[in-house]
């Protein structure tokens, strides 16, 4: 992500650069500049890693987005389970926490509540934290209502398949009997 970060800021600051040069600079001149430091095709990728990454512009993390996420959770219960049992997955050392907490979501799925730990809620000490990205994630996960110690469960799990995903486009993770190089 920082890498994407990167390329987009050195592009814009080419642009602001250009600037201080007038109003009159032809377009393929300005694309001169950005190709010297960085290339076209490397800047529409990280453009796409980016996009792919954060939510809609206009989309309100506690609103229509959570929404959605949490009437699919009924799905995902059932479902994530049977992931974990059928396939057996590997991880590069950078994927390893997150697929450990992919391995736990199961067990966290099947907790109950209790006195200390409300329904709809895990206590923060049995997730893997760690794997929750700064960004609207946090908001999800650690919504500003829930009760100290806890970590809403939806966003948790949602965010932990997000992030598994994330790393099997990446090849970060994979399926060990998978014979795709």
């Amino acid at each position: 992500m920082s890498r994407d970060a990167a390329a987009c800021a050195a592009a814009v600051a080419v642009l602001l650069d250009a600037m201080e040069l007038g109003e009159d600079v032809a377009l393929s001149v300005l694309w001169e500049a950005i190709d010297e430091v960085v290339s076209r095709p490397a800047l529409r990728a990280a453009v796409a890693n980016i996009t792919a990454v954060l939510p809609p512009p206009d989309s309100d993390p506690g609103g229509e987005w959570r929404a959605a996420m949490v009437d699919r959770y009924a799905v995902v219960r059932r479902f994530v389970p049977k992931l974990c049992e059928t396939i057996e997955f590997g991880a590069t050392a950078d994927a390893a926490g997150v697929l450990d907490a992919l391995r736990g979501l199961p067990e966290l799925l099947d907790a109950r509540p209790t006195k200390r730990v409300p329904t709809g809620y895990l206590d923060q000490a049995a997730v893997a934290v760690d794997v929750v990205p700064a960004g609207w994630w946090q908001r999800f996960v650690f919504p500003p209502n829930r009760p100290e110690g806890m970590v809403d469960r939806a966003g948790y799990v949602f965010c932990v398949l997000e992030q598994f995903h994330q790393r099997l486009r990446r090849r970060d993770t994979f399926a060990t009997a998978s014979s795709r190089c």
